[in-house]
């Protein structure tokens, strides 16, 4: 039902505009992909932000003379500077197969991504007990601390990109529903 009413209003839109249908809010939405231009560059600049705030950390723990405090610093700014970097590289990535992709697609294959690094992470730190591991452990809960936080902000930019265009779509219908319901009172 949805669809004739799209259709519909599309012949009417496009009949009686000139410039086509190129300046309604449905073109806009599904033609210029702004929602999720939007999304995508805020989570390249968030893993960035993230990449040289672990960064200087890292530089401050490596400036110091060593102690085991910040030895475990600079392993839990370790794991958290190579797991954004990773993020952060698979995001600006152009290879053919990931460029086919929707934005939306790309953002729940991070999700994917951060998923499979906290339950790597969990897991390390779940079989630290053995000796030969126990000097990764803060690197390991550097990497727990950054795949849970991209787990959480690649999920909600995923579900607001989906529930975004969900609901203009719904809006977009209910408002051309009520139009087709005064013209046909008319």
């Amino acid at each position: 039902m949805k669809n004739y009413f799209i259709n519909r209003r599309k012949k009417q839109t496009t009949t009686h505009n000139p410039w086509g249908n190129h300046h309604s809010v449905l073109a806009k939405l599904l033609g210029d992909r702004i929602l999720e231009k939007n999304n995508l560059m805020l989570a390249q600049q968030t893993i960035e932000q993230k990449y040289q705030t672990a960064g200087k950390i890292l530089a401050k723990a490596l400036s110091q003379p060593p102690t085991e405090q910040r030895q475990a610093a600079y392993g839990h700014a370790l794991g958290k500077q190579l797991t954004y970097r990773f993020f952060g590289q698979l995001l600006k990535q152009r290879r053919h197969h990931w460029s086919e992709l929707s934005v939306e697609y790309q953002l729940y294959a991070c999700l994917n991504h951060a998923t499979d690094f906290y339950n790597e992470a969990s897991d390390l730190l779940e079989n630290e007990e053995e000796e030969e591991l126990a000097a990764d452990l803060p690197l390991t809960e550097g990497m727990l601390e950054a795949s849970n936080f991209l787990r959480q902000f690649f999920r909600n930019l995923a579900e607001t990109l989906s529930n975004e265009g969900t609901a203009e779509l719904d809006e977009l219908t209910r408002q051309r529903e009520e139009l087709y319901a005064q013209d046909s009172r008319e």
